[in-house]
């Protein structure tokens, strides 16, 4: 257990970059990060800087999990109203 925890430790050092984002800044980056995510465009590319955080802080990927998961939930919950407001709608 304490082996596993050192190597991620390590991991994490040898990961920083001279510039990185810091937790404030991911945290209002976050939300728009997910909901690009969540539409299968390339967040990453857009938000540089928050996927390197998120592999090395604890605290903001536990936030992204649970924010990404709500996102999703209600995703699934919007798409029955959607499908039923578009069959509703009168065809041309």
């Amino acid at each position: 257990m304490h082996l596993v925890l050192f190597r991620d430790w390590i991991r994490r050092i040898y990961a920083t970059q001279e510039e990185e984002l810091s937790c404030a800044d991911v945290f209002e980056a976050l939300a728009s990060y997910v909901d690009m995510e969540i539409e299968g465009e390339p967040a990453s590319q857009c938000y540089p800087g928050v996927l390197l955080h998120l592999e090395q802080c604890p605290y903001c990927s536990d936030l992204y999990v649970a924010l990404r998961e709500a996102a999703l939930l209600e995703k699934q919950e919007l798409a029955p109203d959607l499908v039923a407001a578009e069959q509703q709608k009168p065809r041309c």
